[in-house]
């Protein structure tokens, strides 16, 4: 099973994007909303290596993986690429 995490903000709109495209696609996701936990979500920018939020995974819980997606733009243009792919 795969499924989507983002950590970010209810309040920021790349954050809510990130989770409308997700829902758009019908995928599993869990929103962190890190609003209140600034020094958790420092940590996670560190930890992924990102600067600005959402911070989008993916997670194979067969496979035991996760892979950084990265931001809304490139949660969308992964989910483009492997929808491109499985119809042709």
């Amino acid at each position: 099973m795969k499924y989507y995490q983002i950590f970010g903000r209810n309040n920021c709109p790349w954050c809510v994007k990130a989770a409308e495209v997700l829902e758009s696609y019908n995928l599993d996701y869990m929103m962190c909303d890190m609003e209140k936990s600034p020094a958790l979500l420092q940590h996670y920018k560190d930890l992924y290596n990102m600067r600005t939020v959402p911070i989008v995974l993916e997670i194979d819980l067969f496979e035991d993986s996760v892979e950084v997606i990265g931001g809304c733009s490139e949660l969308i243009k992964h989910l483009e690429g492997n929808h491109d792919c499985e119809e042709g």
